[in-house]
């Protein structure tokens, strides 16, 4: 008969599940050294690590290919585009025959007096050149008996970019 490895007395019972486990990790423990808990405890981390990348690229692929490579069917990529060429052209044709009804839709003098409204407004909305004299606007900073005066704040008394602008606007 083969004895086993524990000194234990045969007739005693065997003790509980619990330090059967911590003589266990002892004698495991002692058989590794002191690398071998670094790397029971390295290799669940990366494995764990690995899941958590391919869960994320899963979850932002949305179900597609992330690196799709080249077409190779294309039978099927020319079919694709010629439906959506036809689409396009049937809804072209839609969007003319629109086009067709709303100025079937209008009388020449509705539209000769809509013309006429837009020449009439040309000019104000400055679509029109114009010669002549202009406008001239002067900016100048306060006179120096101003500036030199220690009264309010000479930052106010001097021109800036804004008031440029503004006048501009």
């Amino acid at each position: 008969m083969i004895e086993p490895h524990s000194h234990r007395d045969p007739d005693e019972p065997p003790p509980p599940w619990h330090q059967r486990i911590v003589e266990a990790f002892r004698t495991r423990y002692g058989t590794y050294g002191e690398n071998g808990l670094g790397w029971r405890l390295l290799t669940p981390a990366v494995f764990i690590l690995a899941g958590a990348l391919f869960v994320t690229s899963a979850v932002n692929s949305g179900g597609t290919d992330l690196r799709p490579g080249r077409y190779d069917d294309l039978a099927d990529l020319a079919a694709d585009r010629s439906d959506r060429i036809a689409d396009l052209e049937k809804r072209s044709a839609r969007l003319q025959e629109q086009i067709d009804e709303l100025t079937q839709g209008l009388t020449s003098t509705e539209l000769d007096e809509a013309n006429a409204a837009l020449d009439e407004l040309r000019g104000p909305a400055g679509l029109e050149g114009v010669t002549g004299p202009g406008v001239t606007i002067t900016l100048d900073d306060a006179p120096e008996r101003v500036l030199d005066d220690d009264q309010g704040d000479s930052l106010l008394k001097l021109v800036h970019e804004q008031d440029i602008q503004a006048v501009a606007n």
